[in-house]
Parts: structure tokens; C-alpha cells; sequence
């Protein structure tokens, strides 16, 4: 197993969401079975728009050639004093549900991170998809590149 996958233990896991499975409804395309769907927060890291959307250029969903408006969220370590919302809801990750998540989100590095609930400001630990810490050659081995790309986490601030 790559060790950007070692965070999704089977059995009853926390998912911290953000982008598009904020909203319950998005979630359930990827989770249809998640349960306990809750808002919380987790610090040291922060969200930005630092690479392409490597699961809509993979599957032709965007068109690379008519636009560049393939930006997507990323969650990066960040002062203890950073944080963000993210939504968070458990899933029974089986073999299978790691194989679906891992297809959606291959180019990120699944992260074991604590998070604190804004209702019950209950803690807990869940995963969060983050930057591979060395960009692209930290992604999964036999990842092809979308068409047109030659980096996925290499785009400058210019960009």
C-alpha cells in the first residue's frame, strides 16, 4: 500500500470534507452510506487553489484546450493558528470504498488530522486529503498525467 493511503483504515472512519463534499448531497455521490453528517473545524492547515482538477481533466470532464479554469482546493499545513470549516461524517471504509475514494482524489495524500465539531465541540480524528509534501513525485506510482499537464502541484503563484 502507498503510504499515502495508510490513513484509510477499514472499519468506521471520520472524513473532514471541503470544496464540493461541504454540501451532504455531493457527499453522498462518493459515500452514499455516510451517517452522522456534521460541520467542524480543523487547524494547522488551510485551504488554497494550488493544481488542477485531476479528476474532471482525467475523465475529459473539462475541456483543457477551451479553458483554464481547471483550478482545485487543496488543504496545506499551515500555522497552529490556521484552520478552516470542513464538513465531517463517517464512513464504513471497506477495501472497495478506499478504491472509489482513491480514484476520485488520486492526486492528494490522505491525512490522519484531529478536528473539533462547532455544535458539540467534540474532537476527534479524521482524514483530510492533503498536498503530497513533495508534490508530484510524491503522488501514487503508475498516476498517468492528464493530457496537456506536465504538473499537477507544480503551478506557480502566477498561474
Amino acid at each position: 500500500m502507498h503510504p499515502s493511503l495508510e490513513a484509510l483504515v477499514p472499519g468506521t472512519l471520520t472524513i473532514l470534507a471541503y470544496g464540493a463534499l461541504l454540501s451532504e448531497r455531493s457527499a453522498r455521490v462518493t459515500f452514499p452510506m455516510l451517517s452522522n453528517f456534521r460541520l467542524a473545524r480543523v487547524s494547522g492547515y488551510c485551504r488554497v487553489f494550488a493544481h488542477p482538477h485531476f479528476f474532471l481533466l482525467s475523465q475529459n470532464l473539462v475541456d483543457r484546450s477551451a479553458t483554464n479554469r481547471i483550478a482545485s482546493l487543496s488543504a496545506e499545513p499551515a500555522s497552529s493558528s490556521s484552520g478552516f470549516v470542513v464538513a465531517a461524517f463517517d464512513v464504513n471504509m471497506t477495501p472497495e470504498l478506499q478504491a472509489d475514494f482513491d480514484r476520485r482524489e488520486p492526486e492528494y495524500h490522505f491525512a490522519s488530522v484531529p478536528y473539533k465539531e462547532l455544535d458539540s465541540a467534540a474532537t476527534g480524528t479524521g482524514v483530510l486529503c492533503v498536498r503530497p509534501p513533495d508534490g508530484d513525485s510524491g503522488m501514487r506510482p503508475g498516476l498517468e498525467m492528464p493530457q496537456g499537464l506536465e504538473s499537477v502541484w507544480g503551478w506557480g503563484e502566477e498561474s
